[in-house]
């Protein structure tokens, strides 16, 4: 599925992350936004341009707590090009995608 290999709670306190950018995420989180934290990590850029396209930043930027399981590039690499063009068009259902990838709750 879309949803792959990155795993973040995104709570103030708490992360979990691919061991080879952990470093990255906690150094990005001290005083940044969470998406400002994930595109810091270099993996996620897709994920990040898409809760920009969705209006969702207020939400992932949010008070929690709440975990979100943000697919890699990698994942999104795997959509057929027109596909993920098509999506990113339509902030509406990709709005109601991404929030498939968001949880009530801290989950890390």
């Amino acid at each position: 599925g879309l949803c792959t290999a990155l795993l973040l709670g995104a709570i103030c306190n708490c992360a979990i992350a691919e061991p080879s950018n952990l470093g990255g995420f906690l150094k990005a989180r001290a005083g940044a936004s969470v998406l400002d934290a994930l595109a810091n990590m270099g993996v996620a850029s897709v994920f990040v341009k898409a809760v920009k396209t969705a209006g969702l930043e207020s939400v992932v930027n949010g008070a929690g707590p709440y975990t979100i399981f943000a697919p890699v590039d990698s994942a999104f690499a795997k959509l057929p090009k027109a596909e993920l063009e098509k999506l990113m068009k339509d902030s509406a259902r990709l709005a109601r995608l991404l929030k498939y990838h968001m949880a009530e709750g801290d989950w890390t």
